[in-house]
């Protein structure tokens, strides 16, 4: 009896937390701010604001050409059009990003070819806050990244002790996993959680829709709640669960290949189906598919 439990224990195994995968973050959450404080210093304060406003208008820039770019142009690429458009998008941020830098480094001296010493520790110092607002922004960003991610594999490793039907998780999806149950251990990960900018509803609502999505029942139950019963009878809702290429993903659990498929990115730019989306209190449809219903009620 021992053995049969302890290898069903082993069936479906939550990562644990690791001290080490904690301090690895720390360490080089640490190293990287530090880098870029070091590299703001010797840039200079007009320099390191040059580099904030690039990254910023790149980022405008970048994200309206993926949205604007027609698929004619890319689809030569030999990738799902949301990839290519996206990629496309990246280029051109960066093409804008290298532009903009170039051209502050040419017009501005550095921290070191300053003359007198006041300066250069008024121009150091300027620049070395610039580089401190740049590593946080870099270490926030991986730091929500590996919570969201990581809150949805979460829950597929729950849901698989619930249902044998559940999909196993991949590799990198158990290290992500692991590495946001080390993030947020003890009193130290209650601290990062604190200093994280993300708002706990999101990563409350991320970890429903993976329970919902490992769980073919709750997925049912979402689709047939009458909260979202006008999205999933939209004549373009309807389309899409129709494409067979969208059900095998579906059936297969590829989820990335359909957020890829450039049918689904038709389908949300449709305005009355956008307009039905926004108006759909989702965190309820996902509470009332998560109620397991009783054994009376149970399909049979």
């Amino acid at each position: 009896m021992r053995s049969g439990i302890a290898l069903k224990s082993v069936d479906h195994p939550m990562p644990q937390a690791s001290p080490g995968w904690q301090t690895a973050f720390l360490v080089w959450s640490i190293v990287c701010i530090g880098c870029l404080i070091f590299s703001g210093w010797r840039a200079g304060i007009i320099r390191g604001l040059i580099f904030l406003g690039a990254i910023a208008f790149s980022c405008m820039i970048g994200s309206a050409v993926a949205i604007a770019v027609p698929a004619g142009l890319i689809e030569w690429l030999p990738l799902p059009i949301l990839i290519a458009k996206a990629m496309a998008g990246v280029a051109v941020g960066f093409v804008v990003f290298a532009g903009i830098w170039l051209l502050g480094a040419a017009l501005f001296k550095r921290t070191a070819q300053q003359h007198s010493l006041l300066i250069k520790l008024l121009w150091g110092g300027g620049g070395a806050v610039c580089g401190l607002v740049v590593g946080l922004i870099v270490v926030l960003s991986i730091l929500a990244g590996i919570r969201a991610i990581g809150a949805i594999s979460e829950a597929r490793v729950e849901a698989r002790g619930d249902s044998s039907n559940a999909p196993s998780l991949a590799f990198w999806e158990s290290s992500i996993v692991k590495l946001k149950r080390s993030i947020e251990a003890g009193e130290t990960g209650a601290w990062i959680q604190q200093v994280d900018v993300t708002p706990a509803s999101f990563s409350r609502i991320v970890k429903k829709i993976g329970r919902v999505v490992a769980d073919r029942h709750a997925a049912q139950r979402f689709l047939e709640s009458p909260h979202v019963t006008r999205v999933v009878s939209d004549r373009a809702f309807v389309n899409l669960v129709a494409d067979p290429e969208i059900n095998e993903a579906a059936i297969n659990g590829q989820y990335g290949a359909i957020l890829m498929n450039p049918k689904v990115f038709d389908a949300i730019r449709d305005p009355v189906l956008w307009e039905k989306m926004q108006a759909v209190s989702w965190e309820a449809a996902l509470d009332e598919a998560l109620i397991k219903p009783t054994p009376d009620e149970s399909p049979e």
